[in-house]
């Protein structure tokens, strides 16, 4: 009898297809879940129908398992653990055989994290806390839909209920024995249990229709910082890049559209109504879709009402202003705002990382092509994001830029808006939403 995965399993599934480290789902027409009421005592994370999805075979391919390596992060955030310049140059150092770059970068890794331990939490260490040099792990809990009379339940699994039939499309299937609910009725799923925050969905939303997946904590790919030549570890001991990487979109925002139109339950139907305008394709990080949910949602559901924005538009530069900008024809802007009288504002969130060196003044020279042509260009890093009194005086400038016309907020508005921002900062609730 085949499973039905769904919540967090399926957060979680739909996260590594969109990296590209699983199967991607395909349509079927199974709607009902009489044929997905298999017992859910005993079930093993090894199953073969759960092979693609197991740890170790992440591990080979190139992610880094959280309980190999979160340990020693934690530890050398705490006490300020700095790697010295040989633990750095193993981190960085490609492999001395045929081997494989991700498994070298791995073990490095691995290597630097028990050095943190070793250095200030031995005991963590000898208590054999740490994973096997095989880099497998506990699997996480399985999440599974069952009709409404499913009662089994098990350390392994947690049955979540569904009665009645399921709207056209809610159902995928990963191989002969395994569905997964669709990113449509996933977001579903998440309104119902989460009514009272629609950026939540929408931020989720925008993830899922965008071009970034957000991984479980202490997941990272590793190939994209060592091609552009960067170091593993900041100086705080933060595993740099650790979070998301560049990934395809797998939601259709018209069909989410369409599938919500068909949806009958009217828990959550608030939250559905709110984040359904403000999802849309072409988010590339979590601060660009965080900073969007922030700036376009209603003040009355914590935004700060600054309009409706065009994700990664393109747009084509003068003639001029292609001299300025080394003769690029085309620039996309991250978000574009558009206010009344017609007044262009670029709004770009990002951080140091990706503006330092030569891609700073690529960036100004950028700037200056954008300015000529009569945008304006809104700059924010994740700290300025992140941090609530910059942050409010950013968007309530934003706001007033596109001629929104506000009132001052009142008191109440104003608490509404630093929780929704405190959720939108909060990526390990965004990583755990179903917890």
């Amino acid at each position: 009898m085949p499973l039905v995965i769904t919540d967090m399993s399926a957060l979680r599934y739909y996260r590594f297809a969109k990296a590209g480290l699983v199967p991607e789902p395909q349509p079927c027409d199974v709607r009902g879940l009489d044929c997905a009421t298999a017992t859910l005592k005993g079930i093993d994370p090894s199953d073969l129908a759960w092979r693609h999805i197991a740890p170790h075979l992440l591990a080979e391919r190139g992610v880094i398992a959280r309980a190999a390596v979160e340990p020693g992060l934690a530890v050398a955030a705490e006490h300020h653990f700095v790697p010295n310049k040989e633990a750095l140059y193993d981190l960085e150092r490609a492999p001395v055989d045929d081997g494989d770059l991700h498994c070298q970068v791995l073990r490095n890794l691995v290597k630097w994290s028990r050095s943190a331990l070793a250095a200030y939490d031995p005991t963590a260490l000898q208590a054999g806390s740490l994973l096997s040099d095989q880099l497998g792990y506990e699997f996480p809990r399985l999440d599974l839909m069952v009709r409404e009379d499913a009662k089994s339940r098990s350390k392994a699994a947690i049955a979540h209920m569904w009665s009645g039939d399921l709207p056209d499309g809610a159902l995928m299937r990963i191989n002969d024995s395994t569905l997964v609910v669709s990113p449509e009725l996933l977001l579903t799923r998440l309104s119902i249990l989460r009514p009272d925050a629609p950026h939540v969905l929408a931020a989720l939303g925008l993830e899922l229709a965008g071009r970034y997946a957000l991984l479980p904590k202490g997941y990272v790919d590793c190939s994209k910082l060592i091609d552009e030549g960067r170091e593993l570890v900041s100086s705080e001991g933060r595993l740099l890049g650790d979070g998301y990487v560049s990934a395809k979109s797998l939601l259709d925002v018209d069909r989410l559209d369409a599938f919500f139109a068909q949806v009958t339950a009217k828990r959550g139907r608030h939250a559905r109504e709110v984040a359904m305008p403000r999802i849309f394709a072409g988010s590339e990080s979590p601060l660009e879709s965080n900073s969007n949910v922030s700036l376009v949602f209603p003040r009355l559901s914590g935004g700060f009402s600054a309009g409706k924005a065009e994700l990664n538009a393109e747009v084509r530069l003068s003639a001029d202003a292609r001299a300025l900008c080394n003769g690029a024809r085309v620039c996309r802007l991250d978000q574009l705002f558009v206010g009344r009288g017609g007044r262009r504002v670029d709004f770009e969130p990002g951080g140091d990382a990706w503006h330092r060196g030569m891609a700073w003044k690529k960036d100004n020279n950028r700037r200056q092509a954008l300015e000529h042509d009569g945008y304006e260009v809104v700059a924010v890093s994740w700290d300025e994001f992140a941090d609530f009194a910059r942050w409010r005086l950013i968007a309530e400038d934003m706001a007033a830029r596109l001629g929104r016309g506000l009132r001052p907020a009142s008191e109440r508005i104003c608490q509404r808006q630093a929780a929704v921002h405190a959720d939108l900062c909060d990526t390990d609730l965004l990583r755990e939403t179903f917890r």
